[in-house]
């Protein structure tokens, strides 16, 4: 109605007027001057009215926008948590009301949905875990005997503050470790019931030292740790853990100069013939031997590649130069090359191994592209398109540490694998327990009925070759053969003279 009358009011009150004009004139000329007075204050009465009405309207608006922005600025709209600058800002004027025998803990809890198949179908199952773990939290604050402050800071990391009086260290593990207790039970959401592994970093202020960007830095540090290790783990925050992250970062910095140095490098491992010895393929492995620290661990610089989008580019360098070395081994070996899960999802990979295949003159039969079990746990729809173009290219896939994942069996039948790598640890159990050798065996049935090649890893001692090859198995490598080597090592220890002169001729 205020709509109606903002935009055509005062137009109605003129025609008005000067209807009632008209018919008081043609009427009684003599008396229509006070009709039209009435009407010229009735029109101003509902212009004014109407204008108010506008400029009531528009208030409201702009008062609806501010608090909406205020909240944005502040909160979280989807846990309706502080965000980080407003913890902040409370942890400040905390440390001005703490007396001297109170600090801060802060609780830094990072969760990992279980259900991991559904969030990857329905981004909102995540968003429902997130709400239900801050009302879970909020709950747990209400009864607390401390002060506490609750905040969403990223993804799934929530903080809780809390003001601790003696025992600091103590009473902040105990409380982490009751808030672990919280999230033992699944949620209940609209998505269905999900679970959560928890990890919590909780770090203590140093009174001297109230800094709290300090303090949720540190808190970080801690999460970070309790993540690698296993679930539901806490961890204290301690000076060393500052010192593995500046190690982190210096790594980080590092991988700029290293792809321009080319100092990324391949090492083999070799693979063979169980019964007759016979090398019959190798491995490819990156290492990095850094100009000032020496060689460093793969797992460091992975993960450090992968965490700067240098990961792909680290790949296709290995890739290049294992092919290179590859032309100077005999047609019937193989190459195995690893790539990591953000590698294999990269829809471009088909192209980039075929890319490499025609510069190094490498048929597809010789290559094998691995992906560890371990990676199989969502995206999958994307995982089997992006592997089926590359057995598509005549490249052959392999499911590699099979056996580390309760459904590892599952797998087996999700995609057409060339090649399966039985896990270390598998044949490991299998050796000193009698059901896990039962399974072994059944395991191993199942791949030969299903016309998949089998390789066994982690074959370290020659009781171990012996029984795998009595159990039928043709293939391994370990440690009892090689470990990773240079290539012309690799080509010193495992052919002879002549055959290093035929090869090089060709």
């Amino acid at each position: 109605m205020f709509v109606f009358l903002e935009r055509w009011g005062p137009l109605l009150c003129i025609v008005v007027a000067l209807l009632s004009l008209l018919a008081s004139g043609l009427a009684n000329p003599s008396t229509y001057l006070l009709p039209v007075l009435c009407l010229v204050i009735l029109c101003l009465f509902l212009l004014v009215q109407t204008k108010n009405n506008y400029f009531r309207s528009t208030r409201e608006t702009l008062e609806r926008q501010s608090d909406r922005l205020h909240l944005l600025n502040t909160r979280d709209l989807n846990t309706g948590l502080l965000n980080r600058q407003q913890f902040i800002q409370l942890v400040k004027k905390a440390a001005c009301r703490l007396n001297e025998a109170q600090t801060l803990a802060v609780l830094r809890l990072r969760f990992k949905p279980t259900n991991t198949e559904v969030l990857v179908v329905e981004k909102s199952a995540e968003d429902a875990i997130q709400a239900a773990a801050a009302d879970l939290l909020r709950h747990y604050t209400l009864g607390s005997e401390f002060e506490t402050y609750l905040a969403h800071l990223k993804g799934n990391d929530l903080v809780l503050g809390v003001a601790l009086i003696e025992n600091h260290e103590q009473a902040a593990l105990e409380t982490a470790k009751q808030i672990s207790d919280l999230f033992r039970q699944p949620f209940l959401t609209a998505s269905g019931s999900l679970g959560a592994n928890l990890a919590i970093g909780v770090a203590v202020a140093d009174p001297s030292d109230w800094n709290p960007e300090l303090i949720l830095e540190n808190a970080e540090l801690a999460v970070e740790d309790a993540c690698e290790k296993e679930l539901r783990q806490i961890s204290l925050f301690v000076p060393s853990m500052r010192a593995k992250y500046e190690h982190r970062e210096r790594i980080r910095s590092s991988l700029t100069a290293a792809f321009e140095n080319d100092e990324f490098v391949p090492h083999f491992q070799p693979q063979f013939n169980l019964k007759t010895g016979k090398i019959i393929g190798i491995e490819a492995l990156a290492r990095w031997k850094h100009s000032r620290f020496g060689w460093i661990s793969p797992a460091e610089f992975i993960s450090a590649a992968e965490s700067t989008g240098d990961i792909n580019r680290l790949g296709r360098s290995i890739l290049e130069k294992s092919c290179m070395q590859l032309r100077r081994l005999p047609d019937e070996m193989t190459l195995s090359v690893n790539l990591t899960l953000s590698q294999i999802l990269d829809e471009s990979l088909p192209e980039m191994l075929l890319e490499c295949l025609t510069d190094t003159g490498i048929k597809g039969y010789r290559l094998k592209i691995e992906i560890s079990e371990t990676q199989l746990s969502k995206n999958l729809d994307k995982i089997w398109r992006v592997l089926s173009e590359i057995q598509e290219c005549g490249i052959a896939v392999s499911l590699d540490d099979f056996g580390t994942k309760f459904a590892a069996l599952r797998h087996l039948t999700e995609f057409d694998w060339d090649e399966i790598k039985i896990d270390g640890s598998f044949v490991d159990r299998a050796f000193n327990n009698e059901k896990h050798a039962e399974m072994l065996l059944a395991t191993l049935n199942l791949i030969a009925n299903m016309g998949i090649s089998t390789v066994i890893e982690g074959v370290e001692t020659v009781e171990q070759r012996d029984a795998l090859v009595e159990l039928g198995c043709g293939l391994g490598q370990g440690y009892l053969f090689s470990g990773p080597l240079d290539f012309d090592d690799l080509m010193t220890l495992f052919f002879s003279r002549p055959q290093l002169e035929e090869l090089v001729s060709v």
